[in-house]
């Protein structure tokens, strides 16, 4: 038994000595979590203040179980038991605390134990996924009764300082432990989740466990790491101005004059919104055509938004950017870090990224790497950069590590770049969460897109179908939240845009020889875009294309056959060329499409869903520079051509036949009216609820089946696919040696790792490494490895057959090599890896 005056740990390193006292890490967390919930959150059931206070009580239980002999015997002298496990006994504690009534927090009483079981899930699983299965398998009782019977005895001995860390008599922390001992055998509160989703089946339990087990999980780590907590930064809107008055210095003045208004019309309109309307419109769309400028425009009318609800209500919220592909992340990266150079934080997250925070505007400071790591996960920083799978694969799953930054979406805003990429049959559900995001959480969503979708609409749709069939149960409905056009004359910008038009030419199915044919009649010595629907074809155009075009024009390859460093490379090249006024000709897949600032004088589009091929419009013509003898914009041509069934490879078909059906009714279609066409196109597409989305909500998020929401994939996890590394370079060979060293090796070189890495490593007294740390340089390595690493199908693997990984030095890896002395072996400069076959782009 432990002497009473031994300090009780949270946290024990027996490395470095470093301890965390557990009352400590109890007010740590409780009170972080108080203090982070924005006043926008609301439920039908319980307030932002309730929630407060239920958070504040949830971090102070959630770790009590710690207090045991067993634990703490465990963690100093790694003595193990059966019963060093803390997290349920501190579960059920919590639990017995609330429905004895120790704390009154005003919850409805038809709603209290459904919502404190809810809270018993969540402390439950805290170092697991959230997951409301199997909680109380029959073979299972006898062992957990019998664990909170000995963990509950072990605590009597405790009442003294549990009676102190809880404020509440010592008679009563007896009582509330021996009522936790009879808790596992109520049917009722065993039977809590059947009874939820057969008579209390609603949305609002999903959104609050997932808001509240972040909360959890987030303050939990972060005071487990000792992280301080960062000021946020008042970041003004006129940052944006001050850009773009540098960045438009040598562009169009026609196409900058109409960026000016649209961006000014989209300001006047956040500043319209009366002080009553600020807290009830939470959705903003913004609709325009491509080049218009809306990534900055966007991010200004967040930063006046921002100010707005700060002067208003004292809460500065986050600003949240997510796109639909790494690979078009750079340019808004760019854009960004230049409007926030002077001031702010900025984090950049998602598989490629670094893991480190980009703060500016204050003295450099020294923070450990594996620290560093951390804040970028959670989603610290005040404007976060990231992709729509790290958004949404996060909102829709039980992983413990992606939901701890959700907690980072209530109140703040969140903008959607290129909207329309969501996968049609993902469109309903995403929708609905839209909604009851900006319901629930408070969350103000900018939806953009140059097509925008009936997203929306859908969303609506979906949550009438599934609450039509609903069972008889408590349901009070909240109210929808508003939404507002930020350009409501935006249909006066299509009219105005002259710049491109669309030419469908399905006269006949082409080969890639008789493309080449139908190329060279209607290209006319210009630069120019062929966006095709496969790798191989991708390929096999740009091989033909470049001999045919020998010293006509400069032909470059772009898809993901190439590894992303080369990618880059390749888009630079081509827009230096494009600058210069030289002949180009890039083939490429749908790498290219969307937010990557290319112009060309003519387009060429494999058949594809309407809104691709608008988007490949979006790379032609794009600023508006090229006119015709009159002095008048030039509307550049891009053609729309069947190449084979390549389309049947990525694409499902009615998506194919409505826009086909559509394009044929045309000889061209001019720009001003592509509005007209997409509004048709997705009315269409709006009748339709597809089945995933209908299954999803109804059987997962109703009814908190976190397994079924889990086979949501914004992108395909596509296991016959297999990553390579390529060992191109100096940097990727410094860089694959690193993280054989850090793999392999207890002594490290410090010096040689901080130099490849560019970063310093501070390290404990005795000259090693963490494990934390160690995670985390691996973690960051692997990052930056990535830039040099190309997915291949299992069928082409087997084909190549490049090395593993362990070949190299010993290190086993779920990764492949080539080596540097094999390069010419398996990878092309110009066309990337190995041979080439039919495969998806993702």
């Amino acid at each position: 038994m432990m002497s009473h005056n031994q300090p009780y740990y949270s946290h024990y390193d027996k490395r470095t000595g470093k301890t965390k006292q557990l009352e400590v890490h109890l007010q740590e967390v409780a009170e972080a979590a108080r203090n982070s919930v924005p006043p926008f959150l609301h439920f039908d059931v319980v307030n932002s203040e309730q929630i407060q206070r239920l958070l504040e009580l949830q971090g102070y239980f959630h770790d009590l179980g710690k207090y045991t002999d067993y634990f703490q015997n465990y963690l100093v002298y790694d003595r193990r038991s059966n019963y060093q496990n803390h997290a349920h006994v501190s579960a059920v504690l919590f639990y017995r605390y609330m429905i004895d009534g120790f704390a009154d927090v005003g919850i409805d009483e038809r709603m209290k134990d459904i919502l404190y079981f809810l809270f018993y899930v969540m402390i439950r699983k805290h170092h697991n996924k959230l997951s409301t299965d199997g909680l109380f398998h029959l073979e299972d009782l006898p062992t957990m009764q019998s664990e909170i019977a000995e963990q509950t005895k072990n605590l009597h001995a405790k009442g003294k300082i549990l009676s102190q860390v809880y404020g509440i008599s010592e008679q009563d922390i007896q009582r509330l432990l021996r009522n936790a001992e009879s808790t596992l055998e109520d049917k009722k509160f065993m039977r809590s989740v059947k009874r939820i989703q057969m008579h209390h089946a609603h949305e609002r339990w999903y959104f609050l466990m997932i808001y509240c087990f972040s909360q959890l999980v987030d303050k939990d780590k972060s005071s487990a790491a000792d992280l301080v907590k960062r000021d946020r930064s008042m970041l003004h809107p006129q940052l944006v101005s001050e850009y773009i008055q540098v960045k438009n210095q040598n562009q169009n003045s026609e196409i900058n004059d109409a960026r000016e208004r649209a961006r000014r019309t989209v300001l006047s309109q956040i500043d319209r919104i009366s002080d009553q309307d600020l807290h009830t419109i939470r959705i903003c769309t913004l609709t325009a055509p491509t080049g218009i400028g809306k990534t900055l425009t966007s991010l200004q009318a967040a930063l006046r938004l921002n100010e707005r609800l700060c002067q208003k209500y004292g809460y500065a919220p986050k600003i949240i950017t997510a796109i639909p592909f790494i690979n078009i992340i750079e340019q808004t990266k760019q854009d960004y870090a230049e409007v926030l150079k002077n001031r702010g934080i900025l984090n950049i997250h998602h598989r490629l990224s670094d893991k480190r925070l980009v703060e500016y505007g204050s003295k450099d400071r020294e923070i450990p790497i594996e620290k560093s790591m951390l804040e970028v996960e959670s989603w610290e920083g005040d404007v976060v950069l990231t992709t729509f799978v790290q958004l949404f694969q996060s909102l829709l799953t039980g992983n413990n590590a992606k939901l701890k930054k959700i907690n980072k979406l209530a109140g703040s805003i969140v903008i959607l770049d290129e909207v329309q990429s969501i996968p049609e049959k993902y469109m309903p559900l995403v929708g609905a969460i839209i909604i009851k995001m900006a319901d629930y959480f408070g969350t103000r969503f900018i939806l953009m897109s140059a097509t925008q979708p009936f997203l929306l609409e859908m969303g609506q749709r979906l949550l009438e179908h599934v609450n039509r069939k609903l069972p008889t149960c408590i349901h009070e409905t909240t109210d929808q939240p508003g939404v507002i056009q930020l350009l409501p004359d935006y249909a006066e910008y299509y009219k105005l845009e002259t710049r491109t038009k669309l030419i469908p030419s399905f006269h006949q199915i082409y080969t890639t020889d008789t493309f080449l044919d139908f190329f060279q009649q209607t290209w006319e010595d210009r630069s120019a875009v062929v966006v095709v629907n496969t790798i191989n074809r991708c390929v096999a155009l740009y091989q033909s294309m470049k001999e045919r075009l020998e010293g006509q024009a400069t032909v470059y390859h772009l898809s993901t056959n190439l590894i992303p460093k080369e990618r880059k490379r390749v888009i630079s090249e081509v827009k230096s060329r494009l600058q210069s006024g030289e002949a180009v000709v890039l083939i490429s897949t749908q790498t290219i499409e969307a937010g990557v600032d290319l112009d060309f004088a003519v387009g060429y589009r494999d058949l594809a869903p309407l809104e691709s091929i608008i988007q490949t419009a979006g790379r032609v013509n794009r600023n508006a520079n090229r006119k015709d003898r009159d002095g008048k914009t030039l509307a550049c041509p891009v053609y729309v051509v069947q190449l084979e069934k390549d389309h049947q490879w990525i694409y499902q078909l009615h998506h194919l036949d409505r826009t086909k059906k559509l394009l044929q009714q045309h000889e061209e279609i001019n720009e001003p009216d592509y509005l007209e066409m997409i509004d048709t196109y997705y009315r269409q597409m709006a009748d339709y609820l597809s089945q995933e989305s209908i299954e999803l909500w109804k059987d997962g998020v109703m009814s908190l089946h976190f397994e079924k929401i889990s086979q949501f994939q914004l992108i395909p996890d596509d296991q016959s696919v297999v990553e390579v590394f390529v060992e191109l370079d100096e940097e990727a060979e410094r860089l694959a040696d690193v993280y054989q060293m850090i793999r392999s090796v207890s002594e490290l070189d410090i010096p040689f790792i901080s130099d490849v890495i560019g970063e310093s490593i501070p390290i404990g007294g005795d000259q090693r490494l963490s494990p934390y740390q160690r995670k985390a340089l691996i973690d960051l390595l692997l990052s930056r490895m990535s830039e040099y690493m190309v997915q291949i199908r299992y069928s082409r693997f087997q084909q190549t057959k490049p090395l593993p990984f362990s070949i190299r030095g010993g290190v086993e890896s779920s990764f492949y090599w080539v080596p540097r002395n094999q390069i010419e072996d398996y990878y092309h400069l110009e066309v990337g890896y190995g041979e080439v076959e039919e495969a998806r782009m993702w």
